[in-house]
């Protein structure tokens, strides 16, 4: 089974980035604060998100806006993300309300205490009908999501899947030391994407996500790694054109 790769968005510490717009980097650190009119002309509820879901949010616009897409997508569209913490410091923020007694438990951070916020606003925002999921990984922007949009692809569920990851830790907490922020890809099926301009393909055999080179198959071990390879996979490996009689 494969997929085009039409879109890549994220959030890092870096900043907002997309495709080949921006240069790529997860470091490590705090990150950026995200403003409605980045991502929207207009979002009423985007002031109350959690830094959680402000910032999962960001890699799905940035992902669609480098894909050349916009909402409603429908039915043949959804999202699989992945991530290691979640929402757990927006937990622990709103139990710290609640532990003043119920009248003053915070109902906006009781809005945000699950991991899935993110596939909800990106479901309302861009009219994801397909399927959805926010699944837990041991270990930070790894392909747990990439896998799960290509079987949704292979298994006729979508025709398009937004793929990636979120993470939010606090930089005090022991797994805060590790990069913070959101990366997502868009992935379509080659009709729905109809000849648009595609960083590569990828295949999933077994369970191992690989970028299809001219040649081989390159077994990809990390999102983060996926996305750089596929900035370079585009760069370098445009089609050659055929000889005159060849």
């Amino acid at each position: 089974m494969s997929a085009l790769v039409t879109g890549m968005g994220w959030l890092t510490a870096a900043g907002l980035g997309q495709g080949r717009r921006d240069a790529f980097s997860l470091a490590c650190g705090a990150l950026p604060e995200v403003r409605r009119q980045d991502l929207f002309a207009e979002h009423p509820r985007f002031g109350r998100m959690d830094a959680y879901c402000k910032a999962g949010l960001a890699g799905v616009v940035m992902a669609l806006r480098d894909a050349g897409l916009e909402g409603p997508l429908g039915e043949s569209a959804g999202l699989a993300a992945t991530t290691c913490v979640g929402c757990l410091r927006t937990d622990l923020d709103y139990f710290a309300t609640a532990m003043q007694g119920p009248i003053l438990a915070s109902p906006n951070l009781f809005a945000f205490t699950l991991p899935t916020s993110i596939v909800a606003e990106a479901a309302i925002c861009f009219g994801l009908r397909g399927p959805t999921c926010m699944l837990h990984e041991p270990q930070a922007f790894g392909l747990t999501g990439v896998r799960a949009g290509l079987e949704a692809l292979e298994f006729g569920e979508a025709e398009l899947m937004l793929a990636g990851a979120c993470d939010v830790p606090a930089l005090d907490w022991p797994c805060g030391q590790g990069p913070a922020g959101s990366i997502f890809l868009v992935l379509e099926s080659e009709r729905r994407a109809q000849g648009r301009q595609a960083y590569g393909r990828l295949l999933l055999d077994s369970d191992t996500v690989a970028l299809d080179a001219e040649s081989s198959r390159e077994p990809q071990d990390s999102l983060p790694d996926l996305v750089r390879r596929l900035l370079n996979f585009s760069i370098s490996s445009a089609p050659r054109r055929k000889p005159v009689g060849e």
